[in-house]
C-alpha cells in the first residue's frame, strides 16, 4: 500500500440528497460533521481537495506534519468556524478562493 498524497474533494464532509444535472450544475446538500476534532496531515500529501474539510464544525486543529503540501482547493474547509490558524508548511503554494470561508 502506497503513500496518502491528497484529500479528495467532500472526504470528510457528510452530503446527503446529491443529485447531478450535469457536470457544472449540481446540487448537494451538506450534513454537519460534528465528529471530527483535530486531523494530522502528513508530508505525503500534496493536496487537499474541494470542501475536503466543509463543514467539519467541530474541526479545531489541523496539524501539518513537515513540509509537503503544495495546494489547498476552494471551499477545502468553509464553514469550519471553530477551527484555528495553522502553521501551513512552507511547501504551500496554492491556496484557492474562499479555502477558509
Amino acid at each position: 500500500m502506497g503513500a496518502v498524497v491528497a484529500i479528495g474533494k467532500y472526504a470528510f464532509t457528510q452530503s446527503y440528497n446529491y443529485r447531478s444535472y450535469s457536470s457544472y450544475n449540481d446540487t448537494v446538500s451538506y450534513g454537519k460533521n460534528t465528529q471530527l476534532t483535530l486531523i494530522n496531515i502528513p508530508k505525503t500529501v500534496k493536496s487537499i481537495g474541494h470542501r475536503a474539510f466543509s463543514y467539519c464544525t467541530a474541526l479545531k486543529t489541523v496539524n501539518f506534519v513537515g513540509d509537503g503540501l503544495e495546494s489547498i482547493a476552494q471551499d477545502a474547509f468553509r464553514e469550519t468556524s471553530s477551527l484555528k490558524v495553522p502553521s501551513f508548511p512552507q511547501t504551500l503554494k496554492i491556496i484557492r478562493n474562499f479555502a477558509f470561508y
